[in-house]
């Protein structure tokens, strides 16, 4: 018999995912999105990093059971950090509205790319991806149906 303590979460349970996915962006620099989290200073509250009941137990409180598919834990304050008060459920429509922005030179990066294709994908419209993105609607609606941006363009 074993003496490893465990959690009792499910790797399939939503919100232990997201607090997976929320530490992984925030503590992990080989993650893709380091750079847009714990690169720029976006922190973890201390008591949740090393507990997922905890984490799991504020959420099921403060925030209720999730809405609908389409809605994901969510930053109010996209400055702010993942801690209490500062999380929400978001739809994907409203988590592209909050996002930060860096200043738009004119290109989009590949991860720009990938991006638009996955809130495309998920039901975001084309309006509101153009908005946050900066771009055109017809450039999305080309990069969603992969129509324009090849792997070796290097922008738009």
């Amino acid at each position: 018999m074993s003496c490893i303590p465990t959690h009792g979460l499910s790797r399939g349970n939503v919100v232990y995912k997201a607090w997976q996915n929320i530490k992984d962006r925030c503590l992990n620099p080989r993650c893709g999105f380091y750079d847009r989290y714990g690169g720029r200073g976006i922190r973890v509250y201390e008591p949740w990093i090393h507990d997922p009941v905890a984490f799991v137990a504020y959420v099921d409180q403060h925030l209720g059971p999730r809405p609908s598919p389409r809605h994901s834990i969510d930053r109010v304050d996209n400055e702010g950090h993942y801690g209490p008060g500062n999380i929400r459920w978001a739809s994907y429509e409203t988590q592209n509205r909050n996002r930060h922005m860096t200043k738009y030179t004119g290109k989009l990066t590949d991860r720009d790319v990938a991006c638009i294709r996955h809130w495309a994908d998920a039901g975001v419209s084309q309006s509101d991806l153009a908005h946050v993105f900066g771009v055109d609607q017809s450039h999305v609606s080309r990069i969603k149906t992969r129509a324009y941006w090849p792997a070796a363009m290097g922008g738009v």
